[in-house]
């Protein structure tokens, strides 16, 4: 059992694989975790490492103002529900991006963790439900023509891409659609609307996620030539979630 924290240290910075082992996997009291990272805080991360530390000092590491702390202890798989419950939310899209790629998570577990504007994450997220044949929700501004053609497919697929259009582009995250219909697609086509579809996990999982300014702005890029292959993935009904008109 270690006994100090001045222990943990020398066997840390030990040349014996075996000493360093023991840093590792031997036990030591609360009150010397608590000492280590009162005394010793550069080895917050090496008191994570070891296989035996306590859910308490998960609990206090997990608050911890460095992101790559509280990014080792996401990848910790007994993390209780209040450590899931902080890390869920965090900030930094490594402590959530590891906390998404943790496999002692549950897919009921992974579908709560904040995955807000980061590609990283987003990324991570759509491999978890591809593993797990999770439906994936997607968002597509579009002006009234747009609309109307979604409308005559009998609200099943997009039209086909205008030859100077190469690309189609359905976004991540409802914020970033909200911006577009209501700021561009208002002044540009007098209405604008935010389209909401689900798509098969496994086929979309084939696009890396693309950040194209912003923090929200993720968006995934289909060739036009894939557009139709891309329509027969959507699962059930292109519906409109919101609808934007100019102000009076």
């Amino acid at each position: 059992m270690i006994t100090s924290a001045d222990e943990f240290i020398r066997l840390r910075q030990s040349e014996s694989s075996e000493e360093q082992a023991r840093a590792t996997h031997e036990e030591a009291s609360l009150e010397t975790w608590k000492e280590i990272i009162l005394k010793y805080p550069d080895f917050k991360t090496w008191i994570i490492h070891n296989k035996t530390v306590p859910v308490e000092i998960l609990e206090i590491l997990s608050k911890d103002p460095d992101s790559n702390v509280r990014t080792a202890v996401a990848r910790k798989r007994k993390i209780n529900e209040f450590i899931f419950n902080l890390l869920s939310k965090d900030g930094d899209e490594d402590v959530r991006t590891a906390l998404i790629l943790n496999t002692a998570l549950s897919i009921e577990q992974i579908l709560l963790i904040n995955i807000g504007d980061s590609a990283k994450a987003t990324t991570a997220y759509i491999s978890k439900i591809k593993e797990h044949k999770i439906p994936i929700t997607l968002y597509r501004p579009v002006g009234p023509k747009e609309l109307k053609l979604i409308e005559e497919s009998g609200w099943t697929k997009f039209p086909p891409r205008l030859e100077q259009q190469p690309i189609f582009y359905p976004v991540m995250n409802e914020e970033y659609a909200i911006q577009i219909a209501r700021d561009w697609n208002v002044s540009a086509s007098g209405s604008g609307f935010v389209t909401r579809f689900i798509m098969d996990s496994d086929y979309i999982s084939k696009f890396e996620v693309q950040n194209v300014g912003g923090a929200i702005h993720n968006e995934l890029w289909v060739p036009a030539e894939e557009l139709e292959e891309f329509n027969s993935y959507i699962i059930g009904e292109i519906v409109v979630a919101k609808s934007f008109y100019p102000e009076k």
